[in-house]
């Protein structure tokens, strides 16, 4: 699936601002700070009076005040931190390779202010949910789900699972594309989490802003052909 693709349906929203690990308390025996959601997300496009479908995985790690989306086919990972001034760092991470880069609040476009943070960490802001309309739901307590769809023909539509503070289905829609993502699976073991933020920590990590000065680095003269990072001095 093309790299544009992929990066463009990321940015969905959430419910609140996280605390740090260790502070939430549990939920039905759900850490919602401290919590692995594994997502497939399908992508079908029409034009013509014909229909294209892909799809991927993509896993949604939380950990205090970061939070990761690990591109299982595309083996890439990017951790996102919350820093004390409300604004993002990123570390985009390439598994297949053992490298990264990494990104200061500065360099990253879009990424400040609560509902920008909370778009990372839950799929669906708070601001977006509360214009939706609740039409449905079904479970108690630890097993309900509630249905919110816009009113606008049908664009969004989300099954809230509140246990987890996150969608079990979200629905996006526009004139000829419909993204969905629909939660396969959910990982509660905290040392899988931790394992999960910890693991990378050996890779070998490039600046954003020096990677004008590492050009004959072969590994980011070929991410840069491929669309997945550019030369920092001309950000």
């Amino acid at each position: 699936m093309r790299t544009t693709l992929l990066f463009a349906v990321i940015l969905f929203g959430t419910i609140y601002l996280p605390v740090a690990a260790g502070e939430s308390e549990l939920i039905c025996g759900y850490d919602t700070d401290r919590i692995g959601l594994r997502y497939r997300v399908e992508i079908t496009e029409t034009s013509g009076g014909e229909f294209d479908t892909g799809a991927y995985h993509v896993q949604v790690w939380r950990y205090g005040n970061q939070v990761a989306y690990v591109y299982e086919e595309q083996a890439i990972t990017e951790i996102w931190d919350l820093v004390s001034d409300g604004r993002q760092k990123l570390i985009r991470y390439f598994d297949a390779h053992q490298r990264a880069i990494e990104y200061q609040p500065e360099d990253v476009h879009g990424g400040s202010g609560e509902e920008a943070w909370s778009a990372r960490y839950h799929l669906v802001s708070s601001e977006e949910r509360e214009k939706l309309h609740q039409i449905g739901g079904s479970g108690d307590d630890c097993d309900s789900t509630i249905v919110f769809r816009s009113s606008e023909n049908d664009h969004t539509e989300i099954e809230w699972r509140p246990v987890f503070a996150a969608p079990a289905m979200l629905r996006r829609s526009e004139p000829g594309k419909e993204i969905v993502w629909t939660l396969d699976e959910t990982i509660s073991d905290g040392s899988r989490v931790d394992a999960e933020f910890s693991r990378r920590h050996h890779y070998v990590t490039t600046d954003f802003v020096d990677i004008g000065d590492n050009e004959s680095d072969p590994f980011l003269t070929q991410m840069m052909h491929l669309g997945f990072i550019e030369d920092g001095h001309s950000h």
